[in-house]
């Protein structure tokens, strides 16, 4: 079983100053948007939308080979570090 990480598709972080992020891993301030200029629907539709291609198209580049990478995302967006299964090697 390959249980995707869900950031910025399914969930994501907000801080105690009102900032979304796609989690509370990332650190990457590209995609951190606040919620005292925006609103939510907006980050989430709008504003997200670069962040979902980012993830969809380079962190599943390391992934090409393995069997699983329909099913997932790839690797972690803001840590190299972290990916889903052995079957990767790290970059």
């Amino acid at each position: 079983m390959v249980d995707s990480c869900e950031c910025g598709f399914f969930s994501v972080y907000i801080d105690e100053d009102l900032n979304v992020s796609p989690c509370s891993f990332c650190n990457n301030k590209k995609y951190s948007y606040s919620l005292k200029r925006s609103s939510f629907k907006d980050i989430w539709q709008d504003a997200f939308s670069n962040y979902r291609s980012y993830v969809d198209g380079k962190c599943k580049l390391n992934c090409s080979k393995c069997d699983k990478s329909s099913d997932c995302r790839g690797m972690c967006p803001f840590f190299d570090e972290l990916f889903l299964c052995g079957l990767v090697s790290e970059p």
